[in-house]
């Protein structure tokens, strides 16, 4: 079942195994897709950490981007999807991005960091 394989994963995320998560985490998201249609928001946001983490940033921005979609997700995703930006060199779009979720919550200390970092 797909969460099994997501818990899998997002453990494996945490262990530093980021081949092995994004292995386990893209099966996830292929029974998810086949089951539901979609993929859950979580699911989508370990994901591109793990694509991330293995410099595959393209395919960790679509993931970001998706799981931004649920609003309880969004935030998050869309901190990594700036992140994510400044690794691929898109510094003002990241730089941007970081300061539009300043502005909706000005306590998101890690994006408050990011903005004065730049």
């Amino acid at each position: 079942n797909a969460a099994a394989w997501s818990n899998r994963g997002t453990l494996r995320l945490q262990l530093g195994r980021w081949e092995d998560a994004n292995t386990d985490l893209q099966f996830a998201k292929e029974l998810e897709l086949r089951q539901n249609g979609e993929a859950n928001s979580l699911l989508l946001n370990n994901l591109g950490n793990t694509q991330g983490a293995i410099g595959e940033w393209d395919r960790a921005i679509e993931n970001y981007l998706s799981a931004s979609k649920d609003p309880s997700m969004s935030e998050i995703a869309l901190a990594n999807y700036a992140l994510a930006l400044f690794q691929i060199g898109e510094s003002e779009a990241g730089l941007k991005e970081a300061q539009s979720l300043v502005r909706k919550d000005p306590n998101f200390w890690d994006m408050r960091a990011a903005v004065t970092a730049l």
